[in-house]
């Protein structure tokens, strides 16, 4: 059976320090007409300690509807709701606070659906050529893996973030990471990129993805709190969605990835894949040395091995 809330989508609007807007939205055609979403937002909650949580409206904010030449309705849409959170908390690999959404589909005062979702405010923001988290620069170090263990999650949290395929980000790792404070960049594959793009923003340890070039991503899948990524190889050039914040260039030279990356708008994030396995603090030290080989081409979004 095929349930509406299924593809909810749970993502922030506004976030600064004082105030933040979580936004639930349902993208399904006319099948939503006339129904509305309504619930409430509990926390923040975190693994690290004890916190103080309060409880929120989620509250309607209706319909929003494509009309045609004539002004009748084309096609529904979405209907969202969304809370203002006061004083909110952010999650951060050093305290992963979490909100809980408990969210009902309703059509008039009939509850038709019920749903849970779990949401972290993570202020990772593109500005110019830089990555910002909280306000500050920050440059991501990452170690990529094809496939993810729970003992990896413990591990990595403070040394850092894990690249790994999305089809081998399973639920409960996913949420075990977004307790722990785990940053995970997932690679989206190019046959289901919108829906692994859906499922994953529902993980607050999700950061960034890197989606498959040529595919196109629809609208409603964009609405997340995921920055997206592609990965170029050295030296391309080709034109990028609107949608792409971030590069991810493979480093084949290191004296000409600085003149490379200084012609593309937006920040990149440089990549030199290990030729064999690594330990965690191994590999973390790879990141450095990525790092310190590229310092007389450039500074760079970040570095990641």
């Amino acid at each position: 059976m095929t349930h509406l809330l299924d593809s909810l989508a749970v993502f922030s609007g506004e976030l600064t320090p004082n105030r933040a807007v979580i936004q639930a939205r349902l993208t399904d055609g006319q099948e939503l007409a006339g129904l509305s979403l309504a619930g409430t937002v509990r926390g923040p909650r975190c693994s690290r300690g004890n916190t103080l949580p309060a409880t929120y409206r989620l509250g309607s904010v209706g319909q929003v509807s494509n009309l045609s030449k004539s002004g009748q309705v084309e096609n529904l849409s979405y209907v969202s709701a969304q809370a203002l959170i006061t004083e909110p908390v952010f999650w951060t690999p050093d305290w992963p606070a979490l909100y809980d959404l408990a969210i009902e589909l309703r059509q008039g005062s009939n509850i038709l659906e019920q749903a849970t979702r779990t949401i972290g405010l993570r202020p990772l923001t593109v500005v110019g050529k830089d990555l910002v988290y909280g306000g500050k620069r920050w440059v991501v170090r990452g170690i990529r893996c094809e496939r993810l263990l729970p003992a990896d999650i413990g591990k990595c949290r403070s040394e850092a973030a894990l690249l790994v395929p999305a089809a081998a980000l399973d639920e409960r790792l996913m949420t075990l990471a977004s307790e722990e404070g785990t940053l995970v960049i997932a690679e989206l594959s190019a046959a289901n990129a919108a829906a692994e793009l859906l499922r994953l923003s529902r993980h607050a340890a999700v950061a960034m993805a890197i989606a498959p070039k040529g595919g196109v991503l629809p609208a409603a899948a964009l609405a997340t709190n995921i920055v997206l990524a592609h990965r170029l190889k050295q030296g391309e050039v080709e034109p990028l969605p609107d949608h792409v914040r971030v590069v991810l260039g493979d480093v084949t030279s290191e004296a000409s990835f600085g003149q490379w990356a200084a012609g593309l708008a937006r920040p990149v994030i440089a990549f030199r894949p290990l030729d064999e396995m690594y330990e965690t603090l191994a590999a973390r030290m790879e990141c450095d040395r990525l790092q310190r080989d590229l310092a007389p081409y450039g500074q760079f979004a970040g570095y990641i091995v």
